[in-house]
């Protein structure tokens, strides 16, 4: 973990981070359908969390206080789901093609876990969140 704050390109430290939301069931994680977007912001002593699911006709505004916040969680990993459906339609050939991807995609998300609710954002720039992190992290203290 980093001592410091690095700024971004601009010189401004990140405060915002943006992705595609995913969902938390049981212990698996799954990315949201369709074209929904997720954008978690720092402002102050809160996070606001805007998402737009289903092109836009879904809009949620979740405004969390920071010592709600219980750990965060950044995760490099496979979709499970996809090893599990290969398995379960490997009797049609079509499993195989599911077990492939299982090998070949991998996914980078953030977990926030409060006491309400856990927000999930798949993201593709990892410096960026890891930097977002340091600084939600810094303002808990």
């Amino acid at each position: 973990m980093k001592d410091s704050v690095t700024p971004n390109p601009f010189g401004q430290p990140v405060t915002e981070i943006k992705g595609k939301p995913g969902i938390v069931w049981g212990n698996v994680v799954v990315p949201a359908s369709g074209r929904s977007k997720i954008t978690i912001k720092l402002l102050d002593d809160l996070l606001q969390t805007r998402i737009k699911l289903a092109y836009g006709l879904e809009n949620k505004e979740i405004h969390t206080g920071l010592d709600d916040i219980s750990s965060i969680e950044i995760v490099e990993g496979r979709l499970w789901w996809l090893l599990w459906l290969g398995l379960a339609t490997i009797w049609f050939y079509l499993g195989i093609i599911f077990i492939v991807l299982f090998f070949l995609i991998k996914q980078h998300w953030i977990v926030i876990y409060t006491k309400s609710v856990n927000l999930v954002v798949f993201y593709k720039k990892p410096e960026n969140v890891e930097q977002f992190r340091t600084i939600v992290l810094a303002e808990l203290r």
